[in-house]
C-alpha cells in the first residue's frame, strides 16, 4: 500500500488558505442527549461543545427532571446538593472548572440552581459561538450565555438578571479543583501582583489583579494545570474574593454591585499545556489586554457578533505547532500491517492507489486498516472519539494521568475539513459515525465535494445523514461488488443471521449530482465498523477477508474505477468427495494470469496456485476436495505487471461422500451438549480416541489420519489407523504435560492417497491454575472482533497470562460456548465476569434489586448456570461476581423493603433470641419480633440519646446480606464449576452505605482485587484474605507515566499478591496498543516491567513471608458506622473521619519505617489468640467494643502487649449501646467521659 507524506503540506496549505477563515473558526456542538429513567423523573445528560481552533470547553448539564413539577430539577450529582448550578465543565478537564457544577449564583440568597433552564443555540458557528441558559425563578429571571470568539482560547460567561422583585445582592461562587482530584496536592493562586498559597475569604485588588489562576504547580505531575479566570469590567462588582486557597477545592467569590445587572467573565483550561510557569507567563503577557475587551462584553448586545478576545501571538504560534504534533501522535496512527497478503486482492492496482479521506472511530478503525491490506489505498484520516461524538472526553478517562487527551474540536474540524476538501481525495469513507456526529461545517462540505463528483462510502445506518443524499437509488453501482462476493454465504449476513439488516443486500447505491453514494448497512460488534456481527467460532478468518473485500469493491466502485477485466461463475458442479473436477467461469477484459486460492469454511487452504485463464468461457481446475466443509473458491485476475485487474469469489457445497459421523475422546467428559469435551490428562498420557465413519469407502483401504495441536496451532501428536469394515477407527495418541488448555483434533479419512472427509473437535484439558508465580491479567470483550482476537493474543505474547472477560452474563449456552472457545485461542486463562452486585435506592428506602428478591437472583442463578458451565471445561484460575459492585452508591440507605425486613427480623430473633433482650439493647417497647416493620434510618438516629442499636443492626444485617448474596451466587458458580475460586474485582470508594466488610468478603471469596487508588482496602485484602486466593489491584491512574507503569507490577507484589492487572486491553486512552495494534508507550512500560519482575523476583518474593513489624491494627465496620454517626451530630469534629484516620495511622507507620496487619474484630472477639505474636494494637477510633473485645484487649496488655488508642475508645457496645462507663479506663490509667456527651463530644488524645 501506498502512503504519501501529505499531512504536513495539508496542514501549510491550510493555514495560509484557511487565514480568513480563522477568523469564523468558532463552533457550537450539541450533542445527543442521554436519558433514563428515574424514581423522580427523568435522569437527562446533556453535552454541548463550544470550540475554536486552539481550545475547546464541554458543558454539561446533569439534572433530574421531575414529573411532578417541571420547573424544578432534582440532583444525581453532589455538587448541586450544596447549592451549585448542575452545569459543569467536563472537558477538557473535569477538575478545573468542577464537572458536576462550577457556579453557585443567588440573589439575596435566592439560589436558581433547583430551577429547570431553557436553552437555545444563540450563533452555531462564525465569528463566535454561543449558547444560552435562562432560569426563570420567582425572584429572577438569570441568563448564563457561554461564548467563545475565533482564534481564543477562552470560554467567555456572560451573565445577566432580570429582578422580578428588589434584589440587593447578587452572589456568585465559582469552584474549581486545581490540576487534579489526585493528592498530593500543593494549591496556590497567582494573579498578576502574587501568588498565594493559604488564606481565607482573601480580597482582590480589583484595580491591579483583574485575573487569577487556580493552580497546583507540583514538580513533575502538573496534571491538567491551572484554572485561570479573566474579571473583564471589575467597576461591576462590590468585592471579589478569594477562598480556601490551599485546599481540595478552591473558590472565587464575587458580589455585583447592587447597580449592576450584568457581568463578563472568561474562563481558562489547557491540559495540554499543563506547566504552572508557562501559564502565569502567558497570563502576565496576555491577559490584561483580554480584559479590556471582555470588560465591554458584559454589556454587548448577545444578537450580534461578539468582539474577538485577542490571542497572544507566542501562545497562537504554540498552538500551531502542537495541532500539527497532535495529529501525528501515536494514538492517532492509522497504519496497516505492511506483512503481504497471501492472497491479496486489489492490494495492488494498476494505477495509482485510491485517495481515501476516512472518519471513523479511533478504537473500531483496525478493520480500515485491513482493509487497506486488501486495497491500495491512500488514505488521510480524522478519529472520532466515538460514533457519536467527534470529542468525547470520556473516552479519555485517564488524561489527567497520561498526558493523552481529546483533541481540540477546533483542530479536529479544520482538519476534517482540509482531507474531506482537498481535490486529490476520490472517496470519502465514514465508517461507525452516525451523521449527526459530523461537525456543523464538515457535513455541507462533503455534500458538495460528493455533488461535485466524489464517491462517498457510509458504513453505517443512513440515520443523521440528510434525505436527498438516498434520493437517486442506483443498484447497478453495487451490483458488481454483490455479484463478486457470495455475501449470503459469509458468517453473519445469511437469513436471519445477527450481522444482517432486514432482508435486504448490505450494500445499496445511489447517484448524487456527480457523485457515487454507497450505502453499507449491517450490524457489527462493538469493535467493528466494516466486519459483520457473527455466531461463528471457525474460519472467521477467512469471514473477515471476504468481508473486507467486499469493502474494497463498494470502495473502488464509489471512485468510479471499473476493473479492467470481469468474471463470473456459473452454477457450481456438484462435488464428489476426493475426486477433481472443474469450475465453470466467464471472463472478459485484458489480464495476464489468475491466482486462485481455495479455502474451506475452517481457514483450511486447500489450493494457492497460479493459472493460466483467458478470456471467454473456461473451466477452473480444482483439486480434490473432501466431505466435512463447504469451500470458497477465491480468484484474483492481475495484469503482467501483477496488479490487480478484477477478483470475484463463490462459494461451493461441502462435497458428497462419506464422513466422519463423530469422534470420541477418552478419558473425557462433556457438562454441556454445546461445551466443549474435556480431556482428564493434566499431566500427560495416552488420549484415545474412536471415531465412526458413515460409508466406508471400496477400494483401497481407508485409514484415519489423527492430528493433535494446541491453540498456537503446534502439533502435539499424530497417528494413522485403519478403519474397519464396520466404519468404526480408533487411535491411542501419546500426549506431553500440555502447556495451554484449548486443543484441536484434526480427523482426515484418506484411501488411495485422496483425502475423502474431514473433520475438527474441540477439547480442553482443564489444566488447574498453578498460582505458584506472579502473573499479569488484562482486561478484555466478548464478542470475537478481529482486532480483539489480535490483541487478546498480543496480550499473551508480551507477557500477560490472564484475561477478565467482562459482562458475560445473559448469554445463551451456545452464545457462553462460542465466545469462551474464541477468548481461550489467544493463550491466556480466563477469568469469567459473570454477574454483578449494585444497587439502586428506590422510593422507600427500597433497595433495586434486593438482596433477598429471589426473582432477580434466581435469575442471575440461571445466567450464572448457563455461564459457568460453558466456562467450566477452561479451568477459569478464578471467575468474578463483578467489578465495582456495591450495596449503595449514593448516599441513600437501604433497605425496608418487605422481604428485606421479614430477613432482618430473623436475624434480629437469631442474635438477641427474646424480644425482651433485643428491647434491652435498643431500648424500645415492641412486644414481638413481628412488630418491627421498618428499619431505624440515620437521621433518626442521631436523635437518639441511649443507644444506637437499632441502626447499627439493620446496618451490620444489610452488610452481612451483601455478603451472603455474593457467597450465594458463588455457591451457583461452583455448582458448575467444582472448587472454583470466585470473588469480586474493583470496589469503588469505601463509605458507610457501600456495603464493603472487607473482613466478611475475604471469608469465603477467593478473588479479592481492588483499585489502587482506594488505600487501605489493598491493606484489608492483604490481612484478610485467604492464602490460595487470587490478589491483585487495577492500577488505573496511579500507573500513568513511565515510572507508574513501571511500578505497578512491584507495588502489587510487595502487597504480598500473586497478580497484577490492567484495565483495559482495548477501547480508550487507557490500554497498551496503538489504534494500528502497535505497541504504545504505556504497553512497553508495562511488559518491560513485567519482563523483568518474572524473571524471577517475582516468584521469590511471592513466596517470602512479609515482616508485620509486630503491630496490629483493629477493624471494625461498626466503628466505620460510628464515625458516620458521629458526623451526622454536631460538635464531634474528626470523629466522623474513621477513613481518614486510618490512612494517617498507615502513611505514619510507613514513614517510620514499619509494617503492619489488621485483626478483625469479629476474630478479636470470637479468637482472642488472634493477638498472638504482635506486640502493639492499634485502636483508631474503636469506638465500639464488646465485653468479649475488651477482654482480648486487657489479656494483650497483660501479656506484656502494648495497647494505643485515642479517646473515643469504647464509648459505645459493639453494636451500638452507649456505655455509662468506659471499659478501657484502668487499662490506659485515665478517667474518661462516658454516655452520649462523650459520644458528642471532639476525640481526645
Amino acid at each position: 500500500m501506498k502512503r504519501y507524506p501529505v499531512l504536513v503540506a495539508l496542514l501549510l496549505a491550510g493555514a495560509l488558505a484557511g487565514a480568513q477563515d480563522d477568523r469564523r473558526d468558532a463552533s457550537v456542538t450539541v450533542h445527543p442527549p442521554v436519558t433514563a429513567k428515574a424514581d423522580a423523573g427523568t435522569h437527562v445528560v446533556r453535552d454541548v461543545t463550544l470550540a475554536t481552533r486552539f481550545a475547546s470547553y464541554t458543558l454539561r448539564y446533569e439534572a433530574y427532571e421531575l414529573d411532578d413539577d417541571p420547573a424544578k430539577v432534582g440532583f444525581p450529582k453532589w455538587a448541586p446538593t450544596i447549592g451549585y448550578t448542575p452545569l459543569g465543565i467536563v472537558g477538557p478537564s473535569d477538575c478545573l472548572w468542577y464537572n458536576q457544577g462550577f457556579f453557585h449564583w443567588t440573589f439575596d440568597g435566592h439560589n436558581i440552581h433547583e430551577y429547570r433552564p431553557r436553552f437555545r443555540i444563540v450563533r452555531e458557528h462564525g465569528a463566535n459561538a454561543m449558547v444560552e441558559y435562562v432560569w426563570d425563578t420567582p425572584k429572577v429571571t438569570a441568563v448564563a450565555r457561554f461564548a467563545m470568539t475565533s482564534g481564543s482560547d477562552k470560554l467567555l460567561f456572560l451573565g445577566s438578571y432580570t429582578p422580578k422583585e428588589p434584589v440587593q445582592e447578587c452572589k456568585l461562587r465559582l469552584m474549581s479543583y486545581p490540576a487534579t482530584f489526585a493528592q498530593p496536592w500543593n494549591r496556590t493562586v497567582t494573579t498578576a501582583t502574587r501568588t498565594l498559597t493559604s488564606g481565607r475569604n482573601v480580597p482582590l485588588d480589583l484595580e491591579q489583579e483583574r485575573w487569577v489562576l487556580l493552580e497546583d504547580p507540583n514538580p513533575g505531575r502538573p496534571a491538567d494545570g491551572s484554572a485561570g479566570l479573566l474579571l473583564g469590567d471589575t467597576s461591576a462588582f462590590a468585592q471579589v474574593t478569594l477562598d480556601e486557597i490551599g485546599g481540595y477545592a478552591e473558590y472565587v467569590d464575587l458580589t455585583l454591585k447592587s447597580d449592576r445587572r450584568a457581568f463578563a467573565l472568561a474562563l481558562y483550561e489547557c491540559p495540554s499545556i499543563p506547566d504552572a510557569e508557562e501559564t502565569r507567563a502567558y497570563f502576565r503577557r496576555s491577559a490584561d489586554a483580554e480584559c479590556e475587551v471582555l470588560a465591554r462584553l458584559a454589556q454587548a448586545d448577545p444578537e450580534q457578533e461578539l468582539a474577538a478576545l485577542p490571542m497572544d501571538a507566542e501562545r497562537s504560534a504554540q498552538f500551531l505547532r502542537r495541532e500539527e504534533a497532535l495529529l501525528t501522535r501515536p494514538v492517532e496512527t492509522w497504519r496497516p500491517d505492511p506483512t503481504p497478503l497471501a492472497f491479496p486482492w486489489a492490494a495492488r492496482l494498476p494505477g495509482p492507489p485510491v485517495k481515501v479521506a476516512l472518519l471513523c472511530p479511533r478504537w473500531q478503525a483496525y478493520e480500515t486498516m485491513e482493509l487497506g491490506r486488501r486495497l491500495e489505498l491512500d488514505v488521510e484520516h480524522l478519529y472520532f472519539d466515538s460514533g457519536t461524538a467527534l470529542i468525547a472526553p470520556d473516552y479519555w478517562p485517564y488524561r489527567g494521568q497520561t498526558g493523552i487527551g481529546p483533541l481540540n474540536p477546533g483542530v479536529a474540524e479544520r482538519h476534517s475539513l482540509r482531507i474531506c476538501g482537498d481535490p486529490q481525495r476520490e472517496v470519502i469513507l465514514v465508517a461507525g459515525i452516525h451523521g449527526d456526529a459530523l461537525p456543523t461545517r464538515l457535513r455541507p462540505v462533503i455534500l458538495e465535494q460528493v455533488r461535485a463528483g466524489k464517491g462517498l462510502v457510509i458504513a453505517g445506518p443512513p440515520a443523521g445523514w440528510p434525505e436527498e443524499l438516498f434520493a437517486q437509488p442506483d443498484d447497478r453501482l453495487v451490483a458488481p461488488a454483490l455479484a463478486a462476493i457470495p455475501w449470503q454465504s459469509l458468517p453473519g449476513l445469511g437469513e436471519g443471521e445477527r450481522g444482517r439488516v432486514g432482508k435486504e443486500a448490505p450494500l445499496k447505491g445511489y447517484r448524487f449530482g456527480q457523485g457515487r453514494v454507497i450505502l453499507f448497512t449491517v450490524n457489527t460488534a462493538p469493535y467493528s465498523v466494516l466486519v459483520p456481527a457473527n455466531d461463528a467460532s471457525e474460519g472467521l478468518s477467512g469471514a473477515a477477508d471476504r468481508a473486507l473485500a467486499l469493502q474494497a469493491a463498494a470502495v473502488l466502485a464509489a471512485a468510479g474505477r471499473s476493473p479492467r477485466a470481469r468474471l463470473s461463475f456459473d452454477a457450481s458442479p456438484s462435488l464428489k468427495a476426493g475426486v477433481a473436477t472443474t469450475l465453470p467461469l466467464r471472463l472478459s477484459g485484458a489480464f495476464a494470469e489468475a491466482l486462485v486460492r481455495v479455502q474451506d469454511d475452517h481457514d483450511g487452504v486447500r489450493l494457492l496456485a497460479r493459472r493460466a485463464l483467458r478470456p471467454g468461457n473456461a473451466r477452473l481446475a480444482l483439486p480434490p476436495l473432501p466431505a466435512g466443509r463447504r469451500y470458497f473458491v477465491d480468484v484474483l485476475l492481475r495484469d503482467q505487471a501483477g496488479d490487480c485487474a478484477g477478483f470475484a469469489s463463490t462459494v461451493l457445497a461441502a462435497p458428497a461422500g462419506p464422513r466422519i459421523a463423530t469422534v470420541n475422546l477418552s478419558p473425557s467428559r462433556k457438562v454441556h451438549p454445546v461445551a466443549p469435551p474435556m480431556v482428564a490428562l493434566e499431566r500427560g498420557g495416552t488420549l484415545t480416541c474412536q471415531a465412526r465413519i458413515t460409508t466406508v469407502p471400496s477400494g483401497a483401504k481407508p485409514y484415519l489420519r489423527w492430528e493433535v495441536r494446541d491453540c498456537f496451532n503446534r502439533l502435539l501428536a499424530r497417528a494413522v489407523t485403519p478403519v474397519a469394515a464396520n466404519g468404526a477407527a480408533r487411535a491411542k495418541l501419546p500426549l506431553l504435560r500440555p502447556v495451554t488448555v484449548c486443543h484441536q483434533l484434526d480427523t482426515a479419512l484418506i484411501a488411495g492417497g485422496r483425502t475423502l472427509a474431514v473433520r475438527r473437535d474441540r477439547f480442553t484439558i482443564p489444566l488447574p491454575y498453578p498460582y505458584d508465580d506472579f502473573t499479569y491479567l488484562m482486561w478484555s470483550y466478548a464478542g470475537g472482533e478481529p482486532v480483539i482476537q489480535r490483541t487478546n493474543r498480543l496480550c499473551f505474547n508480551l507477557g500477560a497470562e490472564m484475561m477478565d472477560l467482562c459482562h458475560m452474563r445473559g448469554y445463551s449456552d451456545a452464545g457462553a460456548a462460542r465466545e469462551y472457545a474464541l477468548a481461550a485461542r489467544s493463550g491466556l486463562r480466563l477469568v469469567p465476569y459473570v454477574t454483578r452486585i449494585a444497587g439502586e435506592v428506590g422510593e422507600g428506602n427500597v433497595l433495586r434489586p434486593g438482596l433477598f428478591d429471589n426473582e432477580w437472583l434466581r435469575g442471575e442463578e440461571q445466567s450464572i448456570e448457563r455461564c459457568c458451565r460453558q466456562a467450566a471445561p477452561y479451568r477459569p484460575p478464578a471467575y468474578t461476581l463483578g467489578d465495582e459492585n456495591y450495596l449503595v452508591a449514593g448516599a441513600g440507605e437501604v433497605c425496608g423493603a418487605p422481604e428485606t425486613m421479614a430477613q432482618f427480623r430473623a436475624w434480629l430473633q437469631a442474635r438477641y433470641h427474646t424480644i425482651a433482650a433485643l428491647n434491652a439493647a435498643w431500648k424500645t417497647e415492641y412486644a414481638s419480633f413481628a412488630d418491627i416493620q421498618q428499619p431505624m434510618w440515620l437521621a433518626e438516629a442521631v436523635r437518639q440519646q441511649e443507644s444506637f442499636a437499632a441502626w447499627f443492626d439493620h446496618r451490620e444485617f444489610m452488610d452481612a446480606a451483601f455478603v451472603r448474596a455474593h457467597e450465594r451466587l458463588a455457591a451457583a458458580v461452583r455448582a458448575q464449576d467444582p472448587g472454583a475460586k470466585v470473588g469480586w474485582d474493583g470496589l469503588l470508594g469505601y463509605h458507610w452505605q457501600s456495603g464493603y466488610d472487607f473482613s466478611q468478603l475475604t471469608r469465603n471469596l477467593e478473588l479479592n482485587q481492588v483499585y489502587t487508588t482506594e488505600f487501605p482496602q489493598g491493606e484489608w485484602v492483604r490481612s484478610f484474605a485467604r492464602p490460595d486466593s487470587l490478589r491483585g489491584e487495577w492500577g488505573n491512574a496511579v500507573a500513568d507515566k513511565e515510572d507508574g507503569f513501571t511500578a505497578i507490577g512491584w507495588h502489587n507484589l510487595f502487597l504480598g499478591y500473586n497478580s497484577c492487572w490492567w484495565w483495559t486491553s482495548w477501547g480508550c486512552d487507557y490500554i497498551p496498543f496503538n489504534p494500528d495494534t502497535s505497541l504504545s508507550k504505556p504497553g512497553e512500560w508495562f511488559f518491560r516491567a513485567a519482563d523483568e519482575l518474572r524473571a524471577g523476583p517475582g516468584k521469590l518474593l511471592l513466596h517470602a513471608r512479609r515482616d508485620d513489624s509486630g503491630i496490629a491494627i483493629l477493624y471494625s465496620q461498626t466503628d466505620h458506622f460510628a464515625a458516620a454517626l458521629a458526623a451526622q451530630t454536631p460538635g464531634t469534629g474528626a470523629a466522623g473521619a474513621w477513613l481518614e484516620n486510618h490512612r494517617g495511622l498507615l502513611r505514619a507507620l510507613e514513614d517510620l519505617g514499619t509494617q503492619y496487619r489488621y485483626v478483625a474484630a469479629a476474630d478479636l472477639e470470637t479468637n482472642p489468640r488472634c493477638l498472638e505474636g504482635f506486640r502493639v494494637l492499634f485502636l483508631p477510633l474503636a469506638v465500639c467494643l464488646s465485653d468479649a473485645q475488651v477482654a482480648a484487649i486487657r489479656a494483650f496488655a497483660e501479656a506484656g502487649g502494648t495497647v494505643i488508642a485515642d479517646g473515643r475508645v469504647g464509648i459505645l457496645t459493639r453494636n451500638g449501646v452507649i456505655r455509662d462507663q468506659r471499659p478501657l479506663d484502668d487499662l490506659f490509667g485515665v478517667r474518661s467521659p462516658a454516655g452520649h456527651a462523650a459520644f458528642a463530644q471532639k476525640p481526645q488524645t
